[in-house]
């Protein structure tokens, strides 16, 4: 069954009275939207109503300023866990991130991003594992959002092995820059370093597709990639100009003078 709708008249001129009771304005999501844990319920209230044009009652903007700083309570002993992991596991990195937010009545110091990396984790890695770092981020849920992006190495049995995590605010270029400049120290990582990274392992679309990608990658003579190169183009002329833009000697057997690693 069809679930498309079509729309035959719209009337986008209304003369409706706006109602300012909102069943979906629950507590825990005004909550969200408090900035100043000190400010007063009655001043709370004034506040949504004028700037969101919401009609709260007394109770529920109450219960919102409650939560809020049961949050706010819970940050306030963030430095205490950090300070229990470095001292339970030697070796251990944390570095926390904050900024300034600042208004014309307070200035608040709040969390942005965490990164940790666990002595003992640190320690095996260096020793047993295999240069190689795969890395990617997934979302949080629940009372802290956010997202998570960690690092992973492999065992000899190639079983994964977690190396470092961070929580940021969000996946973007800064948060990246943040975490592998970190991941970097801790490793000491540099220009001339031998490790092998993966970023993502998302399936291609087609399996032609995906087998011909891999057999480029595979191919352990300049005659061979170059075959396999041109019978990419006949199945998608984008990923062809796409894999002749990299230059071969990083992904290709073929071409590849420095180590790698089998997984």
């Amino acid at each position: 069954m069809s679930l498309d709708w079509l729309v035959k008249t719209v009337q986008d001129e209304h003369k409706c009275l706006q109602t300012r009771a909102v069943k979906a304005c629950t507590s825990r999501y005004i909550e969200n939207l408090i900035s100043n844990p000190r400010i007063l319920v009655k001043a709370l209230q004034e506040e949504l109503c004028k700037k969101l044009e919401l009609g709260m009652s007394l109770k529920k903007v109450a219960t919102t300023k409650i939560m809020a700083k049961r949050i706010i309570i819970k940050y306030g002993f963030f430095r205490d866990y950090v300070l229990e992991l470095l001292n339970t596991n030697p070796g251990t990195t944390v570095r926390i991130d904050v900024y300034l937010e600042i208004s014309l009545s307070i200035t608040i110091i709040k969390f942005r991003r965490i990164y940790v990396c666990l002595g003992a984790l640190k320690l095996g890695f260096k020793v047993r594992l295999r240069d190689f770092l795969g890395v990617d981020g997934t979302f949080l849920k629940g009372s802290y959002p956010g997202q998570v992006l960690s690092s992973v190495g492999l065992e000899s049995n190639n079983d994964i092995y977690p190396v470092a995590y961070v929580v940021v605010e969000i996946e973007s270029t800064s948060s990246w820059i943040w975490f592998l400049e970190l991941l970097g120290k801790d490793f000491e990582l540099g220009a001339n370093s031998k490790f092998t990274f993966i970023f993502y392992r998302q399936k291609l679309k087609g399996k032609d597709l995906s087998n011909q990608i891999w057999e480029c990658g595979r191919a352990t003579t300049v005659n061979h990639i170059n075959k396999v190169i041109d019978e990419l183009k006949k199945i998608n002329e984008e990923d062809h100009a796409w894999v002749c833009k990299i230059p071969a000697n990083i992904w290709s057997k073929s071409l590849f003078s420095g180590m790698f690693v089998e997984i």
